[in-house]
């Protein structure tokens, strides 16, 4: 999602070309996302081994080379290239050209614990850590060891809202065109929150006029107006934050960056998401985004009254679009030249 919409957002605002690469035969490939890329016309490769990723950096001028994980150290990287370390998750482990997290809150977050434990790495577990570098180093004769002299910087993802046809999901899930409709969209296993499953089945009990529509999401409700939907493809997810009335976020690891909850934002919908009452130790780029419209619940019954106030007295749909103006592609492509590209 995150190399797509970088893609697009340096080509419209600076002319800069990029390879889409993916390991061929790895059990993580989406094939449909893939075709959907290649229908759309991003240019896409597969590689089969770190010699062939050497190639495609040679063969096309390849000038940087982008690789998101979860902030700790890994080999991989493209000859010839300088290398953009982008982290998701709060591990500090800086190596590359360019090391970066993937929001403002993380990046705090990241380097204040970082920088405490950076002092004691020649205790045990650095000394482990530069052991499992080391071995992970000799696999692929990278260049790049961690380097605790590295600024990091931080770098949003970017979203590019589509225009959805709220008609079009709400027949493809059979709900009236007049009936309220609350969504969640996000990993199969993250609508992890149990007071968050105990709200949704309080509201349908209590509001029952109202439907609900669970994407990509473990059944945990059996109920004739709880709908599960397996999959959409990029247009058929904006159809459904068209159709919602309301978004769910019951994530109780909550969020580094967080699409599912920049993206009904992006369009006007609110989303409601975990207190760090829920887990203290809980990522907190979502608070930064929702507490400033009391988006955040403590508890179920808290959840049910947020819920039930959003569809009678809704946020203003232009302060939610206005929030995250700074995740489109414009202000995005901006950072992204200015922290990744200039002068490395």
């Amino acid at each position: 999602m995150n190399a797509r919409g970088y893609a697009r957002a340096l080509k419209e605002a600076y002319g800069i070309d990029s390879i889409l690469v993916y390991p061929a035969g790895s059990s993580h490939n989406n094939q449909r996302v893939i075709a959907e890329m290649v229908a759309q016309g991003y240019w896409v490769q597969s590689y089969r081994s770190l010699n062939e990723l050497h190639d495609i950096a040679r063969f096309e001028n390849v000038t940087h080379s982008y690789f998101m994980n979860n902030g700790m150290y890994s080999p991989l990287w493209m000859k010839g290239t300088k290398r953009i370390s982008h982290a998701v998750f709060r591990s500090f482990e800086p190596f590359g050209d360019v090391y970066a997290y993937c929001s403002r809150w993380l990046l705090k977050r990241a380097t204040s614990v970082s920088e405490r434990l950076a002092r004691f790495r020649a205790d045990a577990r650095g000394r482990e850590r530069d052991a499992r570098v080391l071995a992970q180093r000799a696999t692929t004769q990278s260049p790049y060891t961690i380097d605790f002299s590295l600024r990091p910087t931080w770098v949003p993802h970017c979203v590019y809202p589509l225009a959805g046809d709220r008609t079009a999901f709400r027949r493809k899930i059979a709900v009236p065109s007049t009936a309220p409709l609350v969504g969640r969209i996000g990993g199969r296993s993250e609508f992890s929150d149990p007071a968050a499953q105990k709200a949704v089945g309080t509201l349908v009990e209590s509001l029952p006029g109202v439907f609900f529509c669970f994407v990509n999401t473990e059944p945990f409700l059996d109920h004739p107006r709880v709908k599960y939907v397996d999959y959409l493809n990029e247009q058929e997810k904006w159809d459904f934050y068209a159709a919602g009335y309301v978004f769910l976020n019951g994530r109780l690891q909550c969020e580094s960056f967080g699409f599912s909850i920049v993206e009904p934002l992006m369009v006007g919908k609110p989303v409601i998401g975990p207190s760090p009452k829920r887990n203290r130790y809980m990522d907190r780029n979502h608070v930064q985004l929702l507490r400033e419209f009391e988006l955040l619940y403590s508890s179920s019954e808290e959840l049910v009254r947020i819920v039930s106030r959003e569809l009678s007295q809704p946020t203003p749909v232009g302060d939610l679009v206005e929030s995250v103006q700074c995740f489109r592609g414009g202000p995005v492509a901006e950072r992204f030249r200015r922290e990744f590209l200039s002068n490395h």
